[in-house]
Formats: structure tokens, sequence, C-alpha cells
């Protein structure tokens, strides 16, 4: 009892050691009472992780908020028009598909979204599963995922998003991959393609020392230039296309070496 209201705690900001505490009480040794002076340092592995990616789940439910809202934005518009809909709906029947990206640490995490007749397909990396959500009366979200339930509540502080689920606090950054194209901003650790187009000009290779607000690649997109400049001092770790390659919306044009920020 005392590890499902803890779950239910949600604090974000300050850190806590809520998703120790839960670990501790779930613990198979300790609910059988085995436990001493030793028992921290002898499961340390299984209380104490080290950081890692964050869950799937919390990535759709970072999702999850971002269509929320938008649907949230439409309902309330004074004049009800098609050009508001948020459906996905599109000429011929086929539906829109987009990839929305976070910022996990230094990391890019890109989700895919294929829109459905009632709710979406979501796709965080572990494979696409048909996803129905609302938000909740008091402001949390309500999930199906792939037909189990689940929950949480997403908040937006400043440039972050916080995600809140089962007492642990998780925090990711929503990134708007046109205007980081246009800003020289990297989504993570990486510039990725704002929208489907063809790479123009490829002007950096693997290993190249590049400094922040340098051109690396053009992408040609909706009859327009994108220009994706270095976000900092780094070096480039990967660009595996060429002028002339046709890229996806998310796809990595190039990737960075991650450095110590110290550095």
């Amino acid at each position: 009892r005392l590890a499902s209201a803890l779950e239910t705690a949600e604090v974000a900001g300050p850190r806590t050691n809520l998703a120790f505490l839960i670990s501790t009480l779930r613990h198979k040794a300790f609910v059988a009472g085995e436990v001493d002076t030793g028992f921290i340092e002898r499961h340390k592995g299984e209380l104490l992780p080290p950081p890692g990616a964050v869950p799937g789940d919390v990535l759709i439910f970072a999702t999850l908020f971002e269509l929320l809202s938008r649907v949230a934005c439409a309902n309330g518009a004074a004049q009800k028009s098609p050009w508001a809909q948020v459906d996905g709906w599109r000429v011929g029947g086929l539906r829109q598909h987009e990839v929305l990206t976070f910022a996990d640490g230094a990391t890019t995490r890109a989700v895919g979204v294929t829109y459905r007749e009632k709710g979406w397909r979501i796709d965080a990396g572990d494979g696409a599963i048909d996803v129905d959500a609302a938000f909740e009366s008091d402001g949390s979200i309500g999930a199906s995922l792939a037909g189990r339930r689940a929950g949480a509540r997403v908040l937006r502080i400043g440039a972050d998003m916080v995600v809140l689920m089962r007492g642990r606090s998780f925090t990711l950054k929503r990134q708007n991959a046109l205007d980081a194209a246009d800003l020289g901003e990297t989504l993570g650790n990486d510039l990725v393609a704002p929208m489907p187009g063809k790479i123009v000009q490829m002007m950096t290779k693997a290993g190249d020392r590049v400094r922040r607000g340098q051109p690396l690649a053009i992408l040609e997109a909706m009859k327009m230039e994108h220009t994706l400049a270095a976000p900092g001092d780094l070096t480039v770790k990967a660009a595996p296309f060429r002028a002339g390659d046709q890229v996806n919306e998310g796809a990595v044009v190039i990737s960075f070496e991650v450095e110590d920020v110290a550095t």
C-alpha cells in the first residue's frame, strides 16, 4: 500500500528519492523481510540503477501531451473550420504521418505518429502501437497503449517537458525540427531533416571539426532551401547523405560526437 501511495506522488523540479523508495518497497527481498544494514549495498544495482534513456512510455506520453493539446486548442477555436481540424485527414484517404522529436539529455529521440480514425499509431522506438488517449478532469492523461491502461501527468516548465509517472519524474525537451534547421539548433546530438526533401549540398564529413553557426548541409523541401548549421563547436560523428539523396522527415542528416560539457 505504501509503494502504491508513493507511485501517486507527483514532484516536479526538486530531485527526490521516490524511485529508490518504490524500488525498495517492491523488491522481493524486502517483501520477504530479508532486511539488514547490508540490504542497500547488496541490491544497489537494482535499487540505484545508473541513469539511462527514458522509457518508451515516457516518450509516448510526451507525444500525447502535444497531440491532445492541439485537439484542445482546435476544439476551443471560436470558429469551427475544416482548416482548424487536427485529425490528420488528407485527400485520397491516407492520413497524416509526422515525426515528433525530443532531446533526452544529449540524445535525440524521434517518435513517429500516424493518425487513425480514432487515436493514433505511435512508434517510440520499440515498434508501433495503437494508442487512444484523453485529458482527465485533473489535467493528467489517461491512455490505452495497445489495450494496456496507463496514465501520466505532463508539465511544461520553461523549455522542459516533465513527465510524472508512477512516482518518477523524467525531463525532455520538445524540439521543433524546422526551427532547429534554420536557427542552427541540434535535436539532442543530431541535426535532422525538418521535412521530406533532397540534400542539395553536403559541406562536411565525419571527423570534421565545425564551429557554431557554420553551414553544414542544405536541404531542398517545399521549393525552399533550408540550411542545417552547426549548433556549437563540435566534431562531426557521421554525415551519411550526399548531394542528390532523398531524406525522410526526422532522418539524422548529421550527428556529432558527445563531448564533455566542461570542455
